[in-house]
């Protein structure tokens, strides 16, 4: 009898229903895939229907084992760190916790130090008494402010002179207490008297000036304690010339009397009464610790060279050159032949100054003169002589100026050789520049500021175009003659190719009336001019001046010979000679 579907698929269903009873007996013990295999074969071959034919291609089998899985690769640091950290979290938290704590430690730590350290160098600056004193004369000057609060800045006691009352108030506002202003006119000598009388009452006082208590030191105040004059500084020569003129037309007595008495005579008056206090060496531990100083600042063209229409202010310079020049020798003499150790050398500067501003970008701008309003007083043949000449000057001088230095250098300078390269930029608290230095950038300051000293010697240029007059003063005056005479030289070219004259000459004043003899005298004797010589000198130079004058006069036509013959002026009580009466 064959086999039916039926009974195919009544075989499958039962053998589907042995696997999953066989099975979940068993499952605890399950063995091997094969061997469950191998099982389920027998059990069906044993226990099938007779009938069951043979699968076609069921046969005995095995069952391959899976290939090995591949190597994992190699882990990388990052992922060894995140291993690690998962590994050690409380050791991670616990260093973290720890590092920042230490930096904040670390942190407050030198933010400390730094306050403690600058207060307790605000309160030494503080305390610290100044004893260090400055003599600056001419502080009204333009360069006077910035070089006084520089001074102050670097530590000195400063004592300033000023011309003019109202000045007082307006300096010593704004200084920090030790800065003290004195009046001090240089156009009157009776006045230095009295202001060496205020600058020795100033060295009684206590500095700071806006300090609690007795502003004077007590009597019984130990020396060390007392302030001293250090150094001397002027700026009395840097005064300009009221206006340019001819040597042939100068007033001696009305224009460069003044002049040298404010630029010259002055200086010299108040270096003479100094001196001594100057010359004294140090009676204390501290005084004396840099060698003191003379500075003087003249101007740089005038000292140097001298050009044209400025007689007074190169006559006044050459003098004041040469009188620290010879001081300086002096002083060096002296001191070679003393062994007196109480008695010191100071050290005696110059400094030639040339165009210094206190904004690089704004130069002081030339002063503006009157041609009409300086030949005034000028004679007929002084304005046909030296007219043109003066004109082209005046022209030249309305040439954009050269780049003007700034001010600080020059503050700079005069605090580096008052301080023997001792101080200067970037000492202290920051002068100039706001940044505390430390005690090796001190040190390092300070000795560039001592090499730098000695290098420029006890005469040096300051400011745009004072070292190019200084070089030229070393040529042959022939050759700088030639040199100064060129910009004249390209007037004198350019004008005569111009059709219409740069110059007009004035129109010729009418002559003064005659003055009666007897007030001539008077005049004569009322003279400035102390001495019999002075007087011959001043009349021999008025009788030359009017017989020039009448000469040229005489020379501009024969036509005017009755205006001429008038012109002559008898001293004696006679009448004039020509006259109708004196021929009778």
């Amino acid at each position: 009898m064959g086999t039916t579907v039926e009974q195919i698929e009544s075989y499958f269903f039962s053998v589907e229903e042995f696997l999953s009873s066989s099975l979940t007996s068993v499952a605890p013990d399950l063995p091997h895939l094969h061997e469950i295999a191998n099982r389920i074969w027998a059990d069906i071959t044993r226990f099938g229907p007779p009938s069951l034919p043979q699968l076609p291609g069921l046969g005995s089998f095995e069952v391959p084992p899976s290939p090995p899985l591949p190597p994992p690769p190699p882990p990388t640091w990052s992922e060894s760190l995140g291993d690690w950290a998962g590994e050690h979290k409380g050791t991670i938290v616990g260093a973290s916790v720890g590092l920042v704590g230490f930096g904040l430690l670390a942190g407050y730590g030198v933010l400390k130090y730094r306050r403690d350290a600058a207060i307790q160098a605000k309160r030494k600056d503080m305390s610290k008494e100044r004893r260090e004193v400055v003599v600056v004369l001419g502080a009204d000057h333009p360069f006077g402010l910035p070089l006084v609060l520089g001074l102050e800045a670097t530590g000195y006691i400063v004592i300033a002179s000023v011309s003019n009352p109202d000045a007082v108030d307006t300096l010593e506002a704004k200084s920090k207490g030790y800065i003290r202003v004195l009046v001090l006119d240089p156009r009157e000598p009776q006045t230095v008297p009295y202001f060496l009388r205020s600058l020795q009452s100033s060295l009684s006082l206590r500095f700071p000036a806006n300090s609690p208590g007795d502003p004077y030191l007590s009597s019984s105040a130990s020396p060390h304690t007392r302030p001293y004059i250090h150094a001397l500084v002027s700026l009395l020569s840097l005064i300009p010339t009221p206006s340019p003129a001819p040597v042939e037309s100068l007033s001696l007595t009305d224009s460069y009397l003044p002049h040298v008495i404010r630029t010259h005579i002055t200086p010299l008056r108040v270096i003479q009464a100094l001196l001594p206090l100057l010359r004294r060496g140090s009676r204390f531990p501290g005084e004396g610790t840099t060698r003191k100083s003379i500075v003087v600042c003249v101007p740089a063209v005038a000292a140097r060279v001298g050009v044209a229409f400025a007689s007074e202010e190169a006559m006044s310079a050459a003098a004041t050159v040469r009188a620290i020049d010879v001081l300086r020798r002096e002083l060096r003499a002296s001191a070679s032949q003393n062994t007196d150790d109480g008695i010191v050398a100071p050290r005696v500067v110059l400094v030639d100054v040339g165009a210094v501003a206190l904004s690089r970008h704004r130069p002081v701008p030339p002063p503006a003169y009157d041609q009409g309003t300086l030949m005034q007083s000028w004679s007929a043949s002084e304005k046909a002589a030296y007219g043109a000449a003066l004109d082209a000057t005046l022209e030249q001088a309305k040439a954009p100026p050269r780049k003007p230095t700034h001010v600080s250098v020059f503050v700079d300078a005069i605090v580096g050789t008052v301080s023997d390269g001792a101080r200067g930029r970037g000492y202290g608290f920051g002068y100039k520049s706001g940044v505390s230095w430390s005690s090796v950038g001190r040190l390092i300051l300070s000795g560039w500021g001592r090499v730098r000293t000695c290098v420029r010697g006890d005469r040096f240029s300051i400011g745009a175009g004072a070292t190019t007059y200084s070089l030229a003063s070393y040529l042959p005056s022939t050759i700088l003659d030639y040199l100064l005479h060129i910009p004249h030289a390209i007037t004198s070219i350019r004008n005569t190719f111009i059709p219409v004259d740069t110059f007009i000459p004035l129109a010729t004043p009418t002559m003064p009336a005659t003055h009666h003899p007897q007030r001539l005298i008077e005049h004569v004797q009322q003279s400035p001019i102390q001495g019999g010589k002075d007087k011959e000198i001043e009349t021999e130079s008025s009788d030359a001046a009017s017989e020039a004058d009448v000469d040229s006069v005489s020379a501009s036509g024969a036509s005017e010979s009755g205006a001429i013959g008038g012109s002559w002026v008898s001293l004696k009580d006679g009448p004039a000679p020509g006259s109708e009466s004196g021929k009778e």
